[in-house]
C-alpha cells in the first residue's frame, strides 16, 4: 500500500499500520519473516555477506554500532565514493533476488547486515514484507520511481487481482475463495522450486539455537554433546543420543539444500 502521507502519524493509514504491526501482522508477514530469519543465518547466506565485506573493505564482523542503522558508517573508507555505492547496491539487489526478497524493500535490511551485522527488518511491514501487496495503481503511476518499483513488484508479486472501488469485503473474499483453484494453478506454474518461503516452520524459542549448537559440535561423541547441551541450555533441553544424531542429519541436509 503506497501513500504520499504514509509516514504521517496523523494519517489514518499510519495508525492502522501501527495497530496491525502490534497485533502480530498478517499470516503472510509471519511466513516471510520466519523464512528470512532462518535463511539469513545459513552458511550460504553468511558466506555471501562475508565475501561482500571483504570486497568492499568492511570489517569481517561489520562496524560496531549500538543503534539501529540505515546510513553508511562514517568510518567506511568508501563512504564518499558513489561508484562503489552503485556496485554495492547491485550486489545487494542480487542477494535479494537470489532469496526471493523484493529489492526495493529489503535492500536496507541486507545493507544493515553487511555493515553492522544487525538482522532487524527495516521498513514498513505492510509493503514488500508480506506475501501479498496492496497498491493504488492510478496513484502509483505518478510516482517518481514508478518503473523501478513496478519492475520489482512484478518479480515479487507476479499475480494480481484488480479491485473495483465498488466491491465490498464480502465480494472480494467470495471472489478469492471461488477463484483460488485458478490462482493456485498459476502460482504453482510460477514458483521457483528452490525457494523455501512458506516451507520453514517457526521453531520454539531456543530450539534453533540448540540445534545450531549441536551441529557445531557434531565432531564430538554423542555423550559429550548431550552433556554440553544440558550445561548450556538446562536439564529440560537434554535429549537422547538417537535424537542428537537425527538433529545433526537434519541440519546437514538443510545446509546442503541452501
Amino acid at each position: 500500500m503506497k501513500s504520499d502521507s504514509w509516514n504521517n502519524p496523523d494519517n489514518w493509514i499510519y495508525k492502522w499500520t501501527e495497530k496491525l504491526y502490534n497485533t502480530n501482522g498478517t499470516q503472510g508477514q509471519r511466513k516471510l519473516l520466519v523464512y528470512f530469519n532462518d535463511t539469513a543465518h545459513t552458511p550460504h547466506f553468511q558466506d555471501l555477506i562475508k565475501s561482500l565485506r571483504k570486497k568492499y573493505d568492511i570489517p569481517a564482523t561489520g562496524f560496531l554500532s549500538k543503534d539501529m542503522q540505515v546510513s553508511l558508517p562514517e568510518q567506511w573508507k568508501h563512504k564518499q565514493n558513489n561508484s562503489v555505492h552503485i556496485k554495492l547496491n547491485e550486489d545487494i539487489k542480487s542477494i535479494c533476488k537470489l532469496y526471493f526478497l523484493h529489492p526495493v524493500y529489503w535492500s536496507d535490511t541486507i545493507q544493515n547486515i553487511i555493515f553492522y551485522d544487525k538482522y532487524d527488518v527495516i521498513g514498513d511491514m505492510t509493503e514488500g514484507f508480506d506475501l501479498c501487496l496492496f497498491t493504488n495503481l492510478r496513484s502509483e503511476h505518478k510516482e517518481f520511481l514508478f518503473k523501478k518499483i513496478i519492475k520489482n513488484d512484478d518479480i515479487a508479486f507476479p499475480l494480481a487481482i484488480r479491485i473495483s472501488p465498488y466491491a465490498s469485503e464480502r465480494d472480494i473474499l467470495d471472489y478469492v475463495k471461488k477463484m483460488y483453484p485458478v490462482i493456485k494453478h498459476f502460482q504453482e506454474d510460477l514458483k521457483d522450486k528452490t525457494s523455501k518461503i512458506g516451507k520453514i516452520k517457526k521453531k520454539k524459542a531456543g530450539i534453533k539455537e540448540r540445534n545450531d549448537f549441536i551441529y557445531q559440535n557434531k565432531h564430538l561423541p554423542r555423550e559429550e554433546i548431550m552433556k554440553l547441551v544440558g550445561d548450556k541450555f538446562g536439564y529440560y533441553a537434554v535429549i537422547d543420543y538417537g535424537y542428537i544424531g537425527k538433529i545433526i542429519s537434519m541440519e546437514k541436509k538443510k545446509r546442503k539444500d541452501v
